[in-house]
């Protein structure tokens, strides 16, 4: 029967000592905001975080083990300090649901502390990586320059097909050279107008015949469902050249060569990792299929998490080389200014920004890091797009925030229209929860 009192049977230089005294001295207020209700007789949250760390670091990984390991290794019951064990259900709802919103925060104080107690220089980072396969179809994919092309045809059809609804039905909409879908949508709308005010009924099926007016409508239909699908698949390409229909966050990239010399393309995620005195300070991850190209998005959220400057050097020798010579100006720029993401610039209108900061109390300078949030949720916004193309994105900034923004190609540049904080139900859809 092993004693009340644990602590003696650990070994003073013991590993699990380290991970309990830098758990304590870190600030976990951003994890117990996730955590609504603890119960004193159970683990509290940052002990939930020391048993995942020293678990992680013994490459235990999978929650039952860890059940197991809290219930019979001495360690772990060092870290409960007389808790009783959770249950694996009750770690992986902590994982998905807990940590997951605020491992960010997590991870740069951890770097802070180290570097605190002189565990870590932090004067040097030497920045690596590698590609990990997605577990994605590798034979469903979209392809940039195909909805492009595909894009292109279906704008060239569009003038004649205006031309001919108007001398058809009497049926106009005023346009430029570059025909949207805002004034498509006008279109349909006036046809079904025209088919209501004709007492038209649509039918459908084998034996019945359709009105012209029907065919054209129900025609303009799949042209606005075609166009709205290959401007979604650029929106979701985010200045990618492809990504895999399912899992549209990775990007077809070349790995390095199998046993079979199978060198063909494939969906995958380019990990980048910081380390200094074997310590991980940093790491992220990115659909950027070059080294070069995934190197300012880390300099970047490693900067907004408030490290440090740092010296960089790299142990891919190559990849370094290559970026300081066609990138060394932007390397510059991207680490001194917070409102540049992946090249393009944040923007806003300053009387817009003032109402909105009055209104809901953000101020857009705050409401741009959330594309610093890699969890973020983004979709297209339907309902508010008849005037320009419009997107939500919903992610964390100390607290969830709801932002409205459009894009702007042509400077490449995110344009604020809105941002507040979310509701119960965007936070439920953000967190996870059904």
């Amino acid at each position: 029967m092993l004693p009340l009192n644990v602590e003696f049977q650990i070994p003073k230089d013991d590993p699990v000592r380290l991970v309990r005294y830098c758990i304590g001295g870190m600030d976990f207020s951003a994890l117990y905001q996730n955590c609504h209700h603890v119960n004193r007789n159970q683990a509290s949250p940052a002990q939930m975080l020391a048993i995942l760390s020293y678990a992680y670091a013994n490459s235990i990984f999978s929650t039952r083990k860890i059940e197991e390991a809290c219930r019979s290794n001495i360690k772990f019951m060092y870290l409960l300090e007389g808790k009783p064990a959770p249950d694996h259900a009750t770690i992986s709802r902590f994982l998905t649901k807990r940590l997951r919103p605020c491992i960010r925060e997590i991870f740069a104080q951890m770097g802070k502390f180290l570097g605190e107690i002189g565990a870590v220089s932090m004067d040097d980072i030497f920045i690596d990586g590698t590609k990990i396969e997605s577990f994605a179809n590798k034979y469903k994919f979209v392809w940039r320059k195909a909805v492009e092309k595909h894009r292109d045809k279906l704008l060239a059809k569009l003038p004649s097909f205006l031309e001919k609804a108007e001398a058809d039905f009497g049926v106009r909409i005023a346009h430029g050279d570059a025909i949207q879908l805002r004034q498509l949508k006008r279109l349909r709308r006036k046809l079904r107008q025209k088919i209501s005010e004709d007492g038209i009924v649509s039918v459908h099926g084998s034996g019945k015949r359709k009105t012209p007016l029907q065919r054209t409508f129900e025609k303009l239909g799949s042209y606005i469902a075609r166009l709205k699908g290959y401007i979604a698949d650029l929106h979701e390409m985010r200045g990618r050249n492809s990504f895999a229909k399912t899992d549209k966050d990775a990007t077809f990239m070349r790995m390095k060569e199998d046993a079979m010399k199978n060198g063909q393309l494939k969906p995958a995620y380019n990990v980048q990792y910081g380390s200094d005195s074997e310590f991980i300070l940093w790491a992220s991850v990115g659909p950027q299929p070059t080294d070069t190209s995934t190197l300012v998005p880390f300099l970047q959220a490693f900067k907004w998490q408030g490290q440090q400057d740092s010296n960089l050097r790299m142990r891919d020798s190559e990849s370094c080389a290559m970026f300081f010579v066609a990138n060394c100006n932007t390397l510059s720029y991207t680490w001194n200014m917070i409102e540049e993401i992946d090249g393009r610039l944040i923007e806003w209108d300053d009387e817009k920004n003032e109402i909105n900061r009055r209104k809901h109390g953000i101020g857009f300078e705050d409401a741009g890091l959330i594309f610093g949030d890699e969890a973020r949720i983004e979709m297209f916004d339907e309902l508010h797009s008849d005037e320009e193309d419009r997107y939500i994105t919903i992610g964390r900034v100390e607290d969830v925030l709801f932002v409205v923004f459009t894009e702007r190609p042509e400077h490449e540049s995110i344009r604020l229209i809105s941002a507040r904080k979310a509701n119960a139900r965007e936070r439920r859809l953000y967190y996870g929860y059904s």
